[in-house]
């Protein structure tokens, strides 16, 4: 037995005796919680009950040592066999005038905190026993009867019992749910009272929480007494909150139904609610929180505005007409609690105030004075990162990029982004040159907080500030043995958010001027063979459209499962070629400026869906589709809008860009005469992931990625590029692997490593390669491991 064995023994050995021997130590009389288990009585009575054993699970306190994969507690036995480390003696101080020793309550020095190694394993890293009490069972009780009360369940009653296993020192705790099935509702009665309060209740009924057929929930009940209060305080009620809505339950009539009623009940003072008008507007630009005075110094300026607020600055932080453009608070309407909550998310999504305080004063018996104090943060950031990627086919990559935005360029919430960043790929053991590719970006960017159109637009929505941006960007990549690239973009485009989740970018204008130059030789003679990649490279124009849609459902609650979803479509050539077309004569291809414009529609879909197993553990699945058809005035879709595959955001069994398409056989290295970096026009993948925390910010993975490329016709360079609808699933490459994430909530460290489990380069009948795994050997791992260590997660 060699000595690599021999470590893998011993380490698997220690692993199952501190699983087997986590309690031997505990104290006598002292028993291990080991968790609970939710058993029910009647299953038959609950709907969805895998559902309803799961929420009950969650409210059993306390909640049990961790485990490793969920087998042995490691980090229990690491507390109960490390020894206690020694307190560290005090260092002896000085006695100095004026100065107050570090003492405890006693007046004797205090202990230095304990450090090292053992303390790490004992403390840091150990993790006490999770003793059992009765009563945290009876507690766990109530919590579930709640819970089932509050869920339509009534009358539920909830038993524990203990099951002790005395060898082992360990409770486990059953918990026996037994129900009377679940009440779902049968009427809502809304207010029928005269009032106007009972009438704005009663008049919205349409867009209820709450309908008939549904099964009782209390949280959905809370939702429409908050959502009510909302719409009662939008039409000037004031003093309204959610108290004075309130329903009663009626379980009488039977057969598992209930009937809800909901009424208002009247002020304190019995007099009815009071509709309350806004009479002044005071603004402070500048308030700091500190301050106790609104008028700060002398120097300050008052300002008016058209008679309807009044400004109070001491420096011209923002103008006023953004300033008021943003306050949809207005003088002689009704409060509304809609346009308060609008005010405030624009002033803080203009990025330019941390806080913002909006005061009501009663002036009257039915209005009121507004005072908003809007606290300045800083408008300007510099931001630098450095980030570095390698692979085992001797490619190392390492970047810089650096950004400027500075928040209030203009004074009204203008948003200027400065952006630069420099990549390089170099080739280790190269016998040619050492840096195979260069790229250097630059981009500068203004943001208007608001749409810039020659026509009247209703705001799309009120509750978030619009976007209209311009940006030029210069894009120069340089493949040291190949070409060099320029691309310089001008777009101008419109940023919105329709809900909180779903964002629009719509870009009615881009020119991208596309030009090649310095080929090499070896460059030349590759195109020059092959017509279809010589005019994917030609010089170009790119005048067009794009539009993207973007769902979010992590902005509603990431800590638990949601979706992912973006949509773009991207049109080229399509305005511009009827009007070139009209002043040429050409019958093919039209030049603008002595150059071709690109014609072309592309779209691409990314869904993804990211479900939380445990607060610890989640499932994430991502699926990519893309196509980019050329038409008109072009025959083939230019290099850089064509689709790519491999690396370490896609299959990452895979260098980026040497997959694919199809099942073409790309020689690379051993051939000079064709070009090593694959593109196609359709493109189709497929991931999952397998995400866990191992310890704290120390994160796991285990993966599988799925995907290929295709071109749209037969290329005789490259045979079996094209797609074809009868093998087109037979070309697909699958690559499997694991990951290591050092993830501080900010910054992501990744490191992955994938082999192929399934290679479309070969022949068929031989692509599975599980029979020619071979981990010993040294020139496998060198071909098949690739590496991959990146900045943020893959998807």
């Amino acid at each position: 037995m060699n000595h690599r064995r021999m470590l893998l023994w011993i380490c698997l050995l220690a692993v199952l005796y501190a699983g087997c021997s986590g309690t031997k130590k505990l104290p006598q009389g002292q028993l291990l919680y080991n968790g609970a288990k939710v058993q029910l009585a009647n299953p038959d009575q609950v709907n969805n009950d895998k559902k309803v054993k799961a929420d009950l699970l969650a409210k059993a306190i306390p909640k049990p040592n961790k485990k490793v994969l969920g087998l042995f507690r490691m980090k229990l036995w690491l507390y109960l066999n490390i020894k206690e480390p020694k307190d560290k003696k005090p260092k002896k101080q000085k006695k100095q005038t004026g100065q107050t020793q570090n003492l405890d309550e006693n007046g004797n020095p205090k202990p230095q905190k304990r450090k090292g190694f053992r303390n790490l394993l004992k403390y840091k890293i150990g993790e006490p026993p999770v003793l059992y009490e009765t009563g945290s069972s009876k507690q766990t009780v109530t919590l579930m009867e709640k819970y089932l009360e509050d869920n339509g369940y009534f009358r539920a009653n909830v038993e524990f019992d203990t099951l002790v296993n005395y060898g082992k020192k360990e409770v486990n705790v059953v918990y026996t749910v037994t129900t009377e099935g679940q009440y779902f509702i049968n009427n809502i009665m809304l207010p029928k009272d005269s009032d106007e309060v009972s009438h704005i209740i009663a008049s919205n009924y349409r867009d209820m929480i709450v309908r008939s057929g549904q099964p009782y929930n209390v949280d959905k009940l809370k939702a429409e007494r908050d959502k009510y209060a909302t719409l009662i305080r939008s039409k000037g009620f004031y003093d309204f909150n959610r108290e004075y809505i309130y329903y009663y339950v009626d379980t009488t009539i039977g057969n598992q139904k209930a009937d809800i009623y909901f009424r208002v009940k009247a002020p304190s003072d019995s007099t009815v609610h009071t509709k309350y008008y806004i009479r002044n507007i005071t603004v402070y630009p500048v308030f700091a929180i500190d301050d106790t005075n609104d008028v700060r110094s002398n120097d300050t300026i008052v300002l008016l505005w058209r008679d309807s607020l009044k400004i109070i600055q001491n420096e011209n932080f923002i103008r006023r007409r953004p300033l008021v453009g943003n306050i949809l608070i207005r003088k002689g309407n009704l409060f509304s609690q809609k346009a308060h909550t609008y005010t405030v998310n624009h002033f803080l999504d203009l990025g330019i105030f941390k806080f913002v305080n909006i005061r009501y004063d009663k002036t009257g018996a039915d209005s009121l004075d507004v005072r908003i104090y809007l606290t300045p943060s800083e408008t300007q950031d510099i931001a630098a990162e450095i980030n570095a990627s390698t692979t085992t086919t001797n490619f190392l990559g390492t970047g810089a990029s650096f950004t400027y935005n500075n928040r209030n360029i203009l004074k009204g919430g203008e948003l200027l982004t400065l952006s630069a960043g420099v990549n390089v790929e170099t080739q280790l053991n190269s016998q040619q040159s050492f840096i195979n590719t260069l790229l250097v970006t630059g981009r500068a960017e203004i943001g208007f907080p608001k749409f810039l159109v020659p026509f009247s637009l209703k705001r799309i929505s009120l509750y978030y500030v619009p976007r209209t941006k311009f940006g030029f960007s210069e894009n120069f990549q340089k493949r040291v043995q190949y070409y060099t690239l320029n691309s310089f973009i001008f777009d101008y485009s419109y940023d919105w958010r329709q809900t909180q989740q779903i964002r629009h970018i719509l870009t009615p204008f881009s020119i991208n001027s596309i030009r090649l130059f310095n080929s090499t030789p070896e460059f030349d003679a590759i195109v020059q063979q092959n017509p279809t990649l010589r005019t994917s490279f030609e010089d170009v124009f790119i005048i067009g459209v794009n539009y993207a849609y973007t769902y979010n459902g992590m902005l509603i609650d990431p800590n638990s499962s949601y979706g992912y979803f973006r949509g773009n479509i991207d049109l080229a050539g399509n305005v511009i070629y009827p009007i070139a077309k009209a002043f040429s004569d050409k019958t093919q291809r039209i030049n603008i400026l002595d150059r071709p414009f690109a014609q072309y529609a592309k779209f691409d879909v990314d869904g993804r869906y990211h479900l939380k197993i445990t607060k610890k553990q989640s499932f994430v699945n991502r699926v990519i589709a893309g196509i980019a058809i050329p038409y008109g005035n072009s025959r083939v879709t230019p290099y850089l809008k064509q689709f790519f595959i491999g690396g370490a955001t896609s299959v990452r069994a895979y260098r980026i860009r040497t997959l694919g398409p199809g099942s073409y056989v790309n020689p690379n290295a051993e051939n000079s005469n064709v070009f090593p970096d694959q593109t196609g026009d359709i493109k189709l993948e497929l991931n999952t992931e397998y995400r866990f925390t191992i310890i704290n910010f120390l994160k796991g993975a285990v993966f599988a990625d799925a995907g290929n490329i295709w071109t749209l016709r037969a290329d005789s360079l490259r045979p079996g590029a094209n797609f074809d609808i009868k093998r087109f699933y037979k070309e697909i490459a699958i690559g499997a692997g694991v990951g290591l994430r050092l993830d501080f909530n900010f910054f992501v460290i990744r490191a992955d490593v994938a082999i192929p489990l399934r290679k479309p380069e070969l022949p068929e009948g031989e692509r599975w390669t599980f029979d020619k795994f071979n981990f010993g050997n040294k020139d496998w791992r060198k071909d098949n491991m690739i590496w991959n260590i990146a900045i943020g997660y893959p998807f």
